[in-house]
Protein backbone atom coordinates (compact mmCIF):
# COMPACT_ATOMS: atom_id res chain seq x y z
CA UNK A 1 0.00 0.00 0.00
CA UNK A 2 1.44 3.60 -1.33
CA UNK A 3 2.03 6.23 1.67
CA UNK A 4 1.28 9.58 1.21
CA UNK A 5 3.78 11.41 2.74
CA UNK A 6 4.91 15.31 2.53
CA UNK A 7 7.97 15.22 0.71
CA UNK A 8 6.51 13.00 -2.42
CA UNK A 9 3.19 14.53 -2.32
CA UNK A 10 2.20 17.45 -4.61
CA UNK A 11 2.82 21.10 -3.61
CA UNK A 12 -1.27 21.80 -2.59
CA UNK A 13 -0.31 18.78 -0.07
CA UNK A 14 2.26 20.86 1.74
CA UNK A 15 1.10 24.66 1.21
CA UNK A 16 3.90 27.20 2.31
CA UNK A 17 1.71 29.67 1.90
CA UNK A 18 -2.00 28.91 2.38
CA UNK A 19 -4.93 31.37 1.38
CA UNK A 20 -8.31 31.98 3.41
CA UNK A 21 -11.03 34.08 2.47
CA UNK A 22 -11.88 36.70 5.50
CA UNK A 23 -15.19 36.38 5.08
CA UNK A 24 -14.30 33.15 6.96
CA UNK A 25 -11.47 33.64 8.76
CA UNK A 26 -12.69 37.37 10.30
CA UNK A 27 -16.13 37.16 9.57
CA UNK A 28 -17.53 39.36 12.14
CA UNK A 29 -15.00 41.85 11.57
CA UNK A 30 -15.95 45.66 10.24
CA UNK A 31 -14.97 45.21 6.60
CA UNK A 32 -16.91 42.06 5.78
CA UNK A 33 -20.37 43.09 7.98
CA UNK A 34 -19.72 46.72 7.38
CA UNK A 35 -18.44 46.98 3.46
CA UNK A 36 -19.39 46.10 0.05
CA UNK A 37 -16.45 44.48 -1.60
CA UNK A 38 -15.67 45.98 -5.04
CA UNK A 39 -12.31 44.16 -6.01
CA UNK A 40 -9.62 42.07 -5.22
CA UNK A 41 -6.31 43.30 -4.66
CA UNK A 42 -2.69 41.55 -3.92
CA UNK A 43 0.39 42.21 -4.54
CA UNK A 44 1.73 45.43 -6.25
CA UNK A 45 -2.06 46.62 -6.88
CA UNK A 46 -2.13 48.94 -4.27
CA UNK A 47 -4.94 51.03 -5.68
CA UNK A 48 -8.00 49.98 -7.00
CA UNK A 49 -10.32 51.95 -9.38
CA UNK A 50 -14.09 51.42 -9.10
CA UNK A 51 -15.97 53.33 -11.83
CA UNK A 52 -19.43 55.09 -11.31
CA UNK A 53 -22.32 56.24 -13.12
CA UNK A 54 -25.15 58.32 -12.67
CA UNK A 55 -28.07 58.66 -14.60
CA UNK A 56 -30.29 61.17 -12.20
CA UNK A 57 -30.25 64.07 -14.63
CA UNK A 58 -31.29 62.21 -17.61
CA UNK A 59 -34.23 60.31 -16.21
CA UNK A 60 -37.37 62.43 -16.45
CA UNK A 61 -41.25 61.92 -18.59
CA UNK A 62 -41.64 61.58 -22.26
CA UNK A 63 -44.70 62.36 -24.10
CA UNK A 64 -46.05 59.44 -26.19
CA UNK A 65 -44.37 59.42 -29.27
CA UNK A 66 -41.80 61.79 -28.74
CA UNK A 67 -38.10 60.13 -29.07
CA UNK A 68 -36.56 59.11 -25.90
CA UNK A 69 -33.79 61.98 -25.23
CA UNK A 70 -29.95 60.06 -25.29
CA UNK A 71 -28.29 60.15 -21.82
CA UNK A 72 -25.75 62.27 -20.99
CA UNK A 73 -24.24 60.11 -17.85
CA UNK A 74 -22.24 61.48 -15.31
CA UNK A 75 -19.12 59.63 -14.82
CA UNK A 76 -17.32 59.39 -12.03
CA UNK A 77 -14.14 56.65 -9.89
CA UNK A 78 -13.69 55.68 -6.95
CA UNK A 79 -9.67 55.52 -5.93
CA UNK A 80 -9.41 52.53 -3.15
CA UNK A 81 -5.98 52.88 -1.10
CA UNK A 82 -5.10 49.74 -0.14
CA UNK A 83 -2.16 48.40 2.88
CA UNK A 84 -0.95 45.20 3.85
CA UNK A 85 -1.49 44.38 7.47
CA UNK A 86 1.54 41.60 8.72
CA UNK A 87 2.44 39.70 11.83
CA UNK A 88 5.14 37.13 12.21
CA UNK A 89 5.26 34.73 14.71
CA UNK A 90 8.68 32.99 15.92
CA UNK A 91 8.18 29.33 17.72
CA UNK A 92 9.98 26.90 18.69
CA UNK A 93 9.76 23.41 17.11
CA UNK A 94 9.13 21.70 20.33
CA UNK A 95 6.31 23.82 21.39
CA UNK A 96 4.62 24.00 18.21
CA UNK A 97 4.42 19.96 19.01
CA UNK A 98 2.61 20.62 22.05
CA UNK A 99 -1.23 19.58 22.20
CA UNK A 100 -3.26 22.17 21.39
CA UNK A 101 -0.90 24.86 20.84
CA UNK A 102 -1.04 25.09 16.80
CA UNK A 103 -4.64 25.60 17.70
CA UNK A 104 -4.34 27.76 19.76
CA UNK A 105 -1.49 30.38 18.05
CA UNK A 106 -3.85 30.26 15.09
CA UNK A 107 -6.43 31.56 17.39
CA UNK A 108 -4.78 34.48 18.56
CA UNK A 109 -3.07 35.19 14.93
CA UNK A 110 -7.19 35.54 13.57
CA UNK A 111 -8.14 37.57 16.95
CA UNK A 112 -5.01 39.79 15.81
CA UNK A 113 -5.71 40.28 12.50
CA UNK A 114 -9.06 41.25 13.32
CA UNK A 115 -8.51 43.66 15.96
CA UNK A 116 -5.78 45.52 13.53
CA UNK A 117 -7.74 45.54 10.85
CA UNK A 118 -10.92 47.32 12.57
CA UNK A 119 -8.40 49.67 13.83
CA UNK A 120 -7.35 50.76 10.58
CA UNK A 121 -10.16 50.88 8.33
CA UNK A 122 -12.04 53.01 10.66
CA UNK A 123 -9.28 55.40 12.39
CA UNK A 124 -5.97 55.00 10.70
CA UNK A 125 -4.90 58.79 10.00
CA UNK A 126 -4.90 60.24 6.62
CA UNK A 127 -1.07 60.21 5.30
CA UNK A 128 0.60 63.60 4.83
CA UNK A 129 1.55 64.10 1.66
CA UNK A 130 3.23 63.35 -0.57
CA UNK A 131 2.68 60.30 1.29
CA UNK A 132 -0.07 57.74 0.36
CA UNK A 133 0.42 55.05 2.46
CA UNK A 134 -0.63 53.44 5.13
CA UNK A 135 -4.12 54.61 3.82
CA UNK A 136 -6.74 56.50 5.39
CA UNK A 137 -9.70 54.87 7.58
CA UNK A 138 -12.71 55.66 7.56
CA UNK A 139 -13.32 58.37 9.60
CA UNK A 140 -10.87 60.49 8.04
CA UNK A 141 -13.52 60.06 4.80
CA UNK A 142 -16.88 60.55 7.04
CA UNK A 143 -18.06 63.96 7.80
CA UNK A 144 -19.40 64.74 11.48
CA UNK A 145 -23.07 64.81 12.53
CA UNK A 146 -24.28 68.44 13.74
CA UNK A 147 -25.07 67.71 17.11
CA UNK A 148 -23.73 65.72 19.53
CA UNK A 149 -25.66 62.93 21.58
CA UNK A 150 -26.43 64.40 24.69
CA UNK A 151 -29.89 62.94 26.35
CA UNK A 152 -31.71 61.54 23.48
CA UNK A 153 -31.28 60.22 20.17
CA UNK A 154 -32.41 62.83 18.09
CA UNK A 155 -28.89 63.37 16.66
CA UNK A 156 -29.44 59.71 14.94
CA UNK A 157 -32.26 60.32 14.04
CA UNK A 158 -31.29 63.23 11.54
CA UNK A 159 -27.88 61.30 10.64
CA UNK A 160 -30.20 58.72 9.54
CA UNK A 161 -32.37 61.07 7.48
CA UNK A 162 -29.38 63.16 5.98
CA UNK A 163 -27.97 59.57 4.98
CA UNK A 164 -31.38 58.87 2.99
CA UNK A 165 -31.49 62.03 1.71
CA UNK A 166 -28.65 61.27 -0.55
CA UNK A 167 -31.02 58.16 -2.21
CA UNK A 168 -29.59 55.82 -0.07
CA UNK A 169 -29.96 53.91 3.52
CA UNK A 170 -28.11 53.85 6.93
CA UNK A 171 -27.51 49.82 7.33
CA UNK A 172 -24.96 49.92 9.92
CA UNK A 173 -24.01 52.05 13.28
CA UNK A 174 -20.59 50.83 14.24
CA UNK A 175 -19.59 51.84 17.89
CA UNK A 176 -16.87 52.36 20.56
CA UNK A 177 -17.75 50.27 23.25
CA UNK A 178 -17.63 52.83 25.79
CA UNK A 179 -20.03 54.91 23.28
CA UNK A 180 -22.40 52.02 23.35
CA UNK A 181 -22.89 52.05 26.84
CA UNK A 182 -23.51 55.31 27.20
CA UNK A 183 -26.10 54.88 24.71
CA UNK A 184 -27.57 51.93 26.16
CA UNK A 185 -27.92 54.14 29.62
CA UNK A 186 -30.09 56.68 28.43
CA UNK A 187 -33.99 57.07 30.22
CA UNK A 188 -36.99 57.51 28.67
CA UNK A 189 -37.44 59.61 31.50
CA UNK A 190 -35.73 61.20 34.39
CA UNK A 191 -36.98 59.26 36.95
CA UNK A 192 -37.04 56.29 35.15
CA UNK A 193 -34.58 53.04 35.12
CA UNK A 194 -36.45 52.12 31.38
CA UNK A 195 -33.77 52.43 28.79
CA UNK A 196 -34.49 54.41 25.36
CA UNK A 197 -33.26 51.19 23.54
CA UNK A 198 -34.36 48.75 25.89
CA UNK A 199 -36.66 47.69 28.49
CA UNK A 200 -36.00 47.42 32.35
CA UNK A 201 -32.86 45.16 33.21
CA UNK A 202 -32.74 43.16 29.98
CA UNK A 203 -29.89 43.40 28.04
CA UNK A 204 -30.83 45.99 24.97
CA UNK A 205 -30.26 44.62 21.56
CA UNK A 206 -27.58 45.98 19.52
CA UNK A 207 -29.51 48.37 17.05
CA UNK A 208 -30.55 51.82 16.92
CA UNK A 209 -33.81 52.87 15.11
CA UNK A 210 -33.97 49.02 14.43
CA UNK A 211 -30.16 49.77 12.34
CA UNK A 212 -27.80 46.99 13.12
CA UNK A 213 -25.30 48.09 16.01
CA UNK A 214 -21.22 46.68 15.65
CA UNK A 215 -19.54 47.48 18.29
CA UNK A 216 -15.80 47.18 18.45
CA UNK A 217 -12.79 49.11 20.58
CA UNK A 218 -11.74 49.96 16.56
CA UNK A 219 -13.50 53.08 16.86
CA UNK A 220 -12.16 56.03 18.97
CA UNK A 221 -13.47 55.93 22.47
CA UNK A 222 -16.95 57.80 22.48
CA UNK A 223 -17.92 57.97 18.68
CA UNK A 224 -20.36 55.97 16.63
CA UNK A 225 -19.82 56.35 12.93
CA UNK A 226 -23.38 55.56 10.62
CA UNK A 227 -22.53 54.21 7.12
CA UNK A 228 -24.45 53.65 4.26
CA UNK A 229 -23.04 50.06 3.09
CA UNK A 230 -23.77 49.73 -0.28
CA UNK A 231 -22.06 53.35 -1.11
CA UNK A 232 -18.89 51.99 1.78
CA UNK A 233 -16.58 50.27 -1.18
CA UNK A 234 -13.85 48.30 0.28
CA UNK A 235 -11.02 46.01 -1.87
CA UNK A 236 -9.24 43.07 -0.05
CA UNK A 237 -7.59 40.18 -1.12
CA UNK A 238 -7.45 36.72 0.68
CA UNK A 239 -5.19 36.35 4.69
CA UNK A 240 -2.02 34.68 3.34
CA UNK A 241 -0.73 32.76 5.82
CA UNK A 242 2.63 30.92 5.37
CA UNK A 243 4.96 28.86 7.80
CA UNK A 244 8.44 28.17 7.05
CA UNK A 245 11.40 26.06 8.68
CA UNK A 246 14.15 28.05 7.10
CA UNK A 247 14.47 31.86 8.58
CA UNK A 248 15.35 30.39 11.79
CA UNK A 249 16.73 26.85 11.25
CA UNK A 250 19.73 27.59 13.30
CA UNK A 251 17.41 27.63 16.27
CA UNK A 252 15.39 24.81 15.71
CA UNK A 253 12.15 27.14 15.37
CA UNK A 254 9.56 27.96 12.64
CA UNK A 255 7.84 31.48 11.35
CA UNK A 256 4.29 31.49 10.99
CA UNK A 257 3.44 34.80 8.88
CA UNK A 258 -0.05 36.22 8.50
CA UNK A 259 -0.14 39.12 5.64
CA UNK A 260 -3.85 40.94 4.46
CA UNK A 261 -4.03 43.63 1.81
CA UNK A 262 -7.29 45.64 1.96
CA UNK A 263 -8.57 48.98 2.02
CA UNK A 264 -12.36 51.14 1.95
CA UNK A 265 -13.45 54.49 0.79
CA UNK A 266 -17.35 56.13 0.42
CA UNK A 267 -18.70 56.76 -3.31
CA UNK A 268 -20.05 59.57 -2.06
CA UNK A 269 -19.63 62.46 0.88
CA UNK A 270 -22.36 61.89 3.47
CA UNK A 271 -22.49 57.93 3.14
CA UNK A 272 -20.73 57.79 6.33
CA UNK A 273 -21.33 60.71 9.13
CA UNK A 274 -19.45 60.35 13.04
CA UNK A 275 -21.46 60.78 15.99
CA UNK A 276 -20.05 61.63 19.57
CA UNK A 277 -21.82 60.94 22.54
CA UNK A 278 -21.23 63.83 24.68
CA UNK A 279 -19.49 63.41 28.28
CA UNK A 280 -21.28 62.90 30.85
CA UNK A 281 -21.66 66.46 33.40
CA UNK A 282 -20.10 65.64 36.77
CA UNK A 283 -22.19 68.29 38.44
Amino acid sequence: MSKVLTPTSPEAFALDVLGLAPEQTIPNSVLVQCTTKAGEVEGDDVFVRVPAINLDDSTGFVPEGDDIPEAEPDLSELVLATGKIAVLVRISREQLAQPSVSQVVSNEVKRAVQKKVNWALLQQPAPIGPAVFPPAGLISHAVAAADDIVDNLDPVIDVVASIEALGGSCTNIIAAPDAWASVAKLKDEDTSNRSLIGAGVESAQRTLLSIPVLVTSGMPAGKLLAVDKSKTLSAYGQIKVGRSEHLYFKSDSLALRATLRFGAGFTESGAGVVLTVAEEDDD
